[in-house]
């Protein structure tokens, strides 16, 4: 991840699940934890039924009845941006997901797009994900639970970066590493996942993209939960220093709305 020849490689056992055993490497520099895995299977998927989903009794994937996570992911994006002009979205490995359906109707969204490896669904703009954009930006790219199943995580964070407006703003959901045991982690013993991110390992990757980062709790998953906010631009991560200047968690789908009595994010003034 950060280049550093300081690695080691060992055999973990998880304390959860007595059938899983994982290999993995990981920096004693930037912290960053790899799975190493063979070829996705997403790449082989045919039928939207055929993605597995691991809810943990909430409404994480959005249904034409119910907004999930990436719902709520684009709505604080949306918020945090403030645009007097309409944004465009894109969600980013929206698999089974409709919340595009949702964040259509949000004020402010001009257009919304879905981005995969696969095509699977013909009822929405689709973005191809598996290569870098040919110079198709959006104002917000929502990217849940994604950048933990990339294999080769700086390339595959160009790509993510390739398609974000340089005035945009970036919101992955994903565990963040804190150097606990991993034997008792979750997070890493499930189906896919190949890369664990530290902080300091987002960090290196924003950096070298010339994008600044922030991490905020959203009150999931033991507290590990974070979204991470990433943009190029000043001014968009002053704006999400204020938005979370009233508030304790980002929304998700176990907190959507903001807390009692928040206010908005202020509008953007003009001279």
């Amino acid at each position: 991840m950060c280049g550093s020849p300081r690695v080691r490689s060992r055999t973990i056992t998880s304390a959860h699940f007595s059938d899983r055993t994982i290999r993995i490497v990981e920096c004693r520099v930037c912290g960053f934890i790899g799975i190493p895995k063979g070829r996705s299977s997403y790449h082989d998927v045919t039928d939207l039924d055929e993605i597995r989903v691991r809810t943990s009794g909430t409404v994480r994937v959005g249904t034409h009845e119910t907004p999930g996570r990436e719902y709520q992911m684009a709505r604080m994006a949306v918020d945090i941006l403030a645009r007097r002009d309409p944004v465009d979205v894109l969600v980013y490995g929206a698999g089974r997901s409709v919340d595009n359906v949702h964040i259509a109707r949000l004020d402010g969204v001009d257009h919304v797009a879905i981005g995969d490896i696969v095509r699977l669904r013909d009822d929405a703009d689709f973005v191809d994900v598996g290569r870098p954009s040919s110079g198709r930006r959006f104002h917000v790219v929502i990217a849940s639970e994604v950048v933990e199943h990339f294999r080769e995580p700086r390339a595959d964070f160009d790509t993510l970066f390739s398609f974000v407006a340089s005035d945009g703003l970036l919101v992955c959901g994903t565990n963040v590493y804190g150097g606990w045991r991993l034997s008792k982690d979750r997070y890493p013993f499930f189906h896919d996942h190949t890369a664990y991110y530290s902080p300091e390992s987002l960090l290196r990757i924003a950096t070298r993209a010339g994008y600044r980062i922030d991490f905020r709790p959203t009150g999931l998953s033991r507290g590990r939960k974070r979204y991470v906010l990433l943009s190029r631009s000043e001014r968009v991560m002053s704006r999400v220093a204020c938005y979370f200047g009233t508030r304790t968690y980002a929304p998700s789908e176990a907190r959507p709305e903001p807390e009692p009595g928040t206010p908005r994010a202020p509008r953007r003034e003009t001279s």
